[in-house]
């Protein structure tokens, strides 16, 4: 983070990037309520060390790494990229988001009605998201790795091509039972 980090409100500063929250909580910084506070007034409320939280902040990995281009990569590390950098962060970002939206239904529901529905769909698109994750490391994932075309990606675009009922027996992920081995229902 840049000099400018003094000025800016810790409220910005999650809205650039919401990593930065989860920093901020750990410290006790409050950026919902108190996210108009500049990042040392902050600091100062919460008795937090400026120098300690910046350190935190720094240690952030950047947002956009050439290493992530996996364009070219073969596809067991396109799906490993995949499982370890993607599926890892939406596991980890889905209860923080889902606890931040029930704290500011809790603190603002009143005045603002609309947050409860804001939370429900959100509930909803947290369902569909961790069932597609299943989805995908159940059965896509492991069908592409042994397809015979996996090193030029091309079984992948083959595969993308199939509509999605008919994926090796995996029903659409946006179905709201339960998901078993291959998306089907545990109904």
């Amino acid at each position: 983070m840049s000099e400018l980090l003094d000025q800016t409100t810790v409220g910005d500063i999650v809205a650039a990037d919401f990593r930065t929250a989860a920093v901020f909580e750990s410290f006790g910084i409050d950026f919902c309520c108190g996210g108009r506070y500049e990042f040392a007034d902050a600091c100062r409320r919460a008795a937090a060390d400026p120098a300690a939280v910046r350190h935190a902040l720094d240690a952030l990995p950047p947002v956009a790494d050439r290493r992530d281009d996996m364009t070219s990569a073969p596809l067991e590390q396109l799906i490993e990229h995949i499982v370890e950098t993607h599926h890892m962060y939406v596991r980890s970002a889905l209860p923080a988001i889902a606890g931040y939206l029930k704290k500011l239904v809790e603190a603002h529901g009143a005045r603002h009605p609309e947050l409860a529905r804001v939370l429900a769909v959100f509930q909803d698109l947290r369902a569909d998201f961790e069932q597609h994750m299943i989805k995908e490391n159940r059965c896509s994932f492991p069908m592409f790795a042994t397809s015979p075309r996996r090193q030029d990606h091309a079984g992948f675009r083959e595969v993308r091509s199939v509509p999605s009922k008919t994926r090796f027996g995996c029903s659409n992920a946006s179905t709201s039972r339960p998901a078993t081995r291959c998306g089907r229902s545990a109904n």
